[in-house]
């Protein structure tokens, strides 16, 4: 089968073979993606929920501040 028609899965198997050979930059490789997976990923993840609710809550308070100011100057 010529290369343009061949699925985009067809050499996975074959790229993902030299990891089992010893081949020391892919086990490496490999170290870094679980690395980032188990730990980075997961803490920035937390970090963004945090951002993501402080910037909620000061939208609100904003909204609210608003609010208030737009009411007490029609009095």
């Amino acid at each position: 089968m010529p290369r343009a028609e061949r699925p985009w899965w067809n050499g996975v198997t074959a790229r993902s073979g030299a990891g089992r050979s010893g081949n020391g930059e892919t086990v490496r490789t490999r170290r870094r993606v679980r690395a980032l997976r188990r730990h980075w990923i997961p803490r920035l993840r937390d970090v963004l929920a945090v951002a993501d609710l402080a910037l909620e809550e000061a939208e609100h308070e904003e909204a609210v501040r608003r609010r208030w100011a737009a009411g007490a100057g029609g009095l």
